[in-house]
């Protein structure tokens, strides 16, 4: 695989406004770009550093669909240890539309929903992209570690944590693709403690026995 570095700085990714992207480094600017043909995959580690979370979106940064067949695989599976590959447990996935992929050798965050709301907390995990049929192919965008825009409100992209894959996203060797990193953001919503959620319960009971005495 040839990592094209980029010399100009008009590549750049969009930034977000969204308060509630809780991992994201979309304000990077693409420092490398890749061709994935159908074979190749990519997983990036990330960490959840505080909260509870219900995630139900997905960005990540892609260009030029021509031929694309489907909808990619992305997904969110589980961590190992340090310097392992990705685990085969899927945590949650993501759908979205390859026709949103701008052809012509452009790029842009293209959103991806949940198929299902799923739950992260504190720790350590993976972003898992590849292709899901043997044709086609699209381009992925990197960041520099030296670039890199950490702009997530509770997660950090780990760097030097890329892993490919040979399978299109089935399986991944050991993170190899140092000084680079994805571009991509998870979005999602604050899961309420379990106190909070008692004084809430409290708050009901205390409004219901006032409303009967009256």
């Amino acid at each position: 695989m040839a990592i094209l570095s980029l010399l100009t700085t008009e590549l750049t990714a969009t930034p977000q406004s969204v308060t509630d992207i809780i991992i994201s480094d979309l304000a990077s600017p693409r420092g490398a770009i890749d061709f994935g043909d159908p074979s190749y995959g990519y997983a990036q580690e990330f960490t959840v550093t505080s909260g509870t979370w219900n995630i139900f979106q997905a960005q990540i940064n892609l260009g030029d669909g021509a031929g694309l067949p489907g909808s990619p695989l992305l997904q969110v599976r589980n961590y190992l240890g340090a310097g392992l590959a990705p685990g085969t447990e899927v945590l949650g996935s993501f759908t979205m539309n390859p026709n949103d992929i701008p052809t012509g050798f452009n790029f842009a965050n293209i959103v991806a929903t949940a198929n299902n709301d799923f739950i992260l907390g504190p720790g350590t995990y993976w972003l898992c992209f590849g292709n899901d049929l043997p044709t086609g192919g699209f381009w992925v965008a990197f960041a520099d570690d030296g670039s890199l825009v950490q702009d997530g409100i509770s997660g950090i992209v780990n760097m030097d944590t890329v892993a490919q894959s040979g399978d299109g996203g089935q399986t991944f060797g050991t993170p190899s693709l140092g000084g680079y990193d994805l571009i991509f953001g998870l979005q999602g919503q604050p899961v309420p403690e379990a106190s909070t959620l008692s004084l809430l319960g409290i708050g009901f009971v205390f409004l219901g026995w006032n409303f009967v005495r009256r």
